[in-house]
């Protein structure tokens, strides 16, 4: 499904992969991904934990205006936030 041609945002499509890759247990490793707006991969950080930088079971993710990125956890009980890198 093309969430752009649909009127969605880019926004929507990184939140629309980033649902799939968490909820397919092929791909839910703990990590975060960064693709461009083609989808092309940019790299990934984190790993599966519960120290800083780490997930564990992250169920949502949103970026603020300046960039941020902020992953919210169900197990280990938090909100993380990550500096936007160019």
């Amino acid at each position: 499904r093309d969430l752009l041609s649909e009127g969605g945002s880019s926004l929507d499509a990184v939140e629309a992969v980033i649902r799939y890759l968490e909820d397919n247990e092929r791909f839910n490793a703990g990590r975060g991904a960064v693709f461009t707006s083609e989808g092309v991969f940019l790299g990934k950080w984190g790993e599966w934990g519960m120290e800083e930088g780490q997930f564990n079971q992250p169920f949502d993710t949103t970026v603020c205006g300046q960039g941020y990125i902020y992953v919210i956890e169900a197990f280990n009980h938090r909100i993380q936030k990550f500096i936007p890198v160019n």
